[in-house]
C-alpha cells in the first residue's frame, strides 16, 4: 500500500473511532453505575400471590419452601430507581420502575433485576416492560393468562 494513501485515510480513521467510542459511551457500553442488592423475607399461608412489575430488568421466580417468600432485588443506579415492596395479607407486591430525568437518557442503563422464592402453590402475576420472566417450578403444569396468572392446574 502506498504511504500517501495511508496518510490521506488517517483523518477518516480517527473520525471513526471518535465516533465508535462515542457510541459505545452513549449505549452504556462499558460505564457502570452503582449497584445496590436488596434482600426481604415474608411469611405467607397456604395460598399466596406474588405480584410483581418491573420495568429493564429480568424477573425470576423459583419454588422453595412453604410458608415464607423471599426476595433480591438487584437495583443498578439506585438513584435512578423507585423500589417498593409491600405485604398486605398473603400477598406480596413489587414494583419497579426507572425514574425520567429528562428527554434521553445516555450512560449506564438503570434497572432492577429480581430473584423470588416462592412456595410452590403461589399464584404468580409478573410483568416486565424490558426483560425475560422466568420461572423454575417443581409442580405439575399450569394454564397462564397474558399477565402470567394462573387459570388452571392440569
Amino acid at each position: 500500500m502506498n504511504i500517501n494513501r495511508i496518510v490521506r485515510l488517517r483523518p477518516w480513521l480517527v473520525i471513526f473511532a471518535i465516533m465508535a467510542i462515542t457510541g459505545a459511551v452513549a449505549c452504556g457500553g462499558g460505564i457502570g453505575g452503582d449497584t445496590e442488592v436488596r434482600e426481604s423475607s415474608f411469611r405467607v399461608g397456604d395460598a399466596p400471590t406474588i405480584q410483581v412489575e418491573a420495568s429493564n430488568g429480568y424477573i425470576t421466580v423459583v419454588s422453595g419452601p412453604d410458608g415464607a417468600i423471599n426476595v433480591k432485588a438487584i437495583i443498578r443506579d439506585p438513584d435512578k430507581v423507585e423500589y417498593e415492596i409491600v405485604q398486605t395479607g398473603d400477598t406480596i407486591s413489587i414494583t419497579a420502575s426507572e425514574k425520567r430525568s429528562g428527554i434521553f437518557s445516555f450512560g449506564h442503563s438503570a434497572g432492577t433485576n429480581i430473584e423470588v422464592t416462592v412456595p410452590s402453590n403461589t399464584l404468580l402475576e409478573l410483568k416486565s416492560s424490558n426483560g425475560r420472566v422466568e420461572e423454575r417450578w417443581l409442580r405439575k403444569t399450569e394454564q397462564r393468562d397474558k399477565w402470567n396468572r394462573c387459570l388452571s392446574e392440569a
